[in-house]
């Protein structure tokens, strides 16, 4: 049999730790060699990973920049996979959390296959075409809390002069209101205004030109039909279909609705012991601007669809309008995955067919 070399790695901003095992191992735990190499030594990266006689295996933990790391080793190795480091932390148990151990933990999660079997270990990779759009949606949320933010520092200081603030509040209308109101308000707060106003009209400038780019990327990669396609869903527009083109990506690595559900955070928590059982709040975890574009949407289609808006009422009245408003935005994902995985359109037909029970969704 010829031997696999399996490679787990610890990526840090600065350096690599590295440590290298093969299927012909007794016990690839101990035995995995320890290399580090620094992130700046490009070169020695490269050719660590390029000298294996053998088809090699490698891993990594899931870090906000392991994007410069998986374009340079992918190509160089037979596989790669990306994994989630709080699912890989629960193997480690009560061990000491040391740079060497957590390469050798990768590396033994890769030569006991358990990476395949646990599909929470790996991670969804965007591809090329994918990752500019995924980079650009989060940068375009980004940059929309922050125009939210300035907004609402420009209304709190109106309340501070007992003022009523612009009821629309965006750069055109800011600037009226100072131009109306400066001489009623202190110099330092005419100061403050004036400069949050400066960073609102920056703020819009920036959503728009972001948006426009990002509308280009989903043309030219091809998505433009999966857009029309969400946004058939009542209160789905561009933003939101983009988010969860950007987020969910492959559709199809999800093989129920429970599981897309939970990937986005959606799903409660379980509490169980015994005959006991006991469903908290949702487990947030996942994509938070996934969740967020889906909440919103939600109340949309809550005010916009009277279908969405009789669901809506048959679940809060036993759980409350919160608890109804996250069952909707629940739904609205499992119909968007259902829906792509049928190239159907929404429709009430399609969605009664849909065996999802209401009560369980609250």
């Amino acid at each position: 049999m010829d031997a696999i070399t399996y490679a787990g790695v610890d990526l840090h901003k600065d350096s690599m730790t590295i440590a290298v095992t093969d299927s012909l191992s007794n016990d690839p735990y101990n035995e995995a060699k320890i290399t580090k190499i620094y992130c700046k030594s490009v070169n020695k990266v490269s050719d660590f990973f390029t000298h294996f006689v053998s088809p090699c295996v490698v891993a990594v933990e899931a870090v906000g920049f392991y994007h410069w790391f998986w374009d340079l080793v992918s190509p160089r190795v037979s596989n790669m996979y990306l994994l989630n480091a709080v699912e890989v932390r629960r193997y480690a148990g009560r061990d000491p959390k040391t740079d060497s151990r957590d390469a050798r933990l990768i590396a033994r999660l890769l030569a006991s296959n358990e990476i395949t079997h646990n599909s929470k270990l790996s991670v969804f990779v965007p591809d090329n075409n994918l990752r500019p759009i995924r980079e650009l949606t989060r940068h375009r949320h980004q940059t929309a809390r922050s125009l939210a933010c300035s907004k609402n520092r420009f209304r709190r200081i109106t309340l501070k002069e007992n003022l009523p603030g612009p009821r629309t509040l965006d750069a055109h209308h800011a600037l009226r209101w100072i131009r109306g109101f400066e001489n009623k308000t202190s110099d330092i707060h005419k100061f403050q205004l004036r400069q949050l106003t400066d960073q609102i009209i920056s703020f819009e400038r920036d959503v728009s030109d972001i948006e426009r780019q990002i509308l280009d990327l989903i043309d030219k990669a091809g998505y433009q039909p999966l857009m029309k396609l969400l946004q058939t869903i009542p209160g789905i527009g561009d933003v939101v279909a983009y988010t969860i083109i950007a987020e969910i990506g492959d559709f199809s690595r999800f093989q129920t609705s429970g599981q897309i559900a939970s990937f986005a955070g959606l799903t409660p928590r379980v509490f169980q012991s015994g005959d006991s059982c006991r469903h908290g709040r949702i487990n947030k975890q996942g994509p938070p601007n996934l969740r967020w574009a889906l909440q919103q949407s939600a109340w949309v289609a809550i005010r916009h669809s009277e279908f969405i808006r009789k669901i809506f009422n048959k679940i809060s009245r036993k759980a409350g309008k919160k608890k109804a408003a996250c069952a909707i935005a629940r739904k609205l994902l499992v119909w968007s995955w259902a829906m792509v995985k049928n190239n159907t359109a929404f429709n009430k037909d399609f969605i009664d067919k849909d065996k999802e029970k209401t009560e369980r969704a609250a």
